[in-house]
């Protein structure tokens, strides 16, 4: 009986230690099927970003070049508005001149 017994425990003590050992192996494949999903997850993140990145470099892109246009247009507008007043100076120097001109005919003809 005690042979039996002895027999019986190692039967059990060989099918805890099987079911133990299919239970590591278990969460060792889990495991590794989460990191991988992790990764996958980590990959996918990581494409969107990248698409994200590019679509606001392009987006960059134009509006700095609508900012340098505009500048150009600006800086065109000052310059003409800067010639449209000096030639107003002018006119009014030459129509100035013109007056006392006049003034001096006027006078000398009196």
């Amino acid at each position: 009986a005690a042979e039996r017994q002895v027999l019986e425990a190692e039967r059990r003590h060989s099918t805890l230690m099987m079911t133990a050992a299919a239970d590591g192996a278990w969460r060792a494949v889990s495991h590794r099927t989460q990191r991988a999903d992790d990764i996958l997850a980590i990959q996918d993140r990581n494409r969107i970003l990248q698409v994200e990145l590019n679509r606001l470099r392009e987006e960059k892109a134009t509006v700095e070049a609508e900012a340098q246009a505009f500048k150009q247009r600006m800086e065109s507008a000052v310059s003409s508005f800067e010639v449209i007043i000096e030639q107003a100076v002018q006119e009014k120097a030459n129509t100035f001149q013109q007056l006392v001109e006049t003034r001096q005919r006027l006078k000398q003809s009196q």
